[in-house]
């Protein structure tokens, strides 16, 4: 009788063990398929940034920028929701020649 406890017991934990085991494989496997995922997708990106970029001289030659003119708007109040406060603002808005 001893042995038919000690059987039993150690097929149900063999069993679970090797589902265990099962579980973690896959688990490494998942993230190591993200972890190349991720690799090729942010190794990618750097070199299309490189290829987008552009370097632009400065010279004295260069057209001036043109002058903004400002326009002040009206004052605007307006009562906020508690109903003892209240907000006051001036809008410019700004234009170029």
């Amino acid at each position: 009788m001893a042995e038919e406890e000690g059987g039993g017991g150690g097929n149900g934990n063999g069993g679970g063990g090797k589902k265990k085991l099962i579980i973690i494989i896959v688990a490494v496997a998942l993230l190591l398929v993200i972890a190349i995922v991720a690799f090729l997708f942010l190794a990618g990106g750097e070199e299309e940034a490189e290829e987008e970029e552009e370097i632009v001289e400065v010279t004295s030659e260069a057209e001036p920028l043109a002058v903004p003119i400002f326009l002040p708007l009206d004052s605007y109040i307006v009562n906020l929701k508690d109903g003892r406060r209240y907000l006051k603002t001036t809008i410019q808005h700004s234009g170029f020649l």
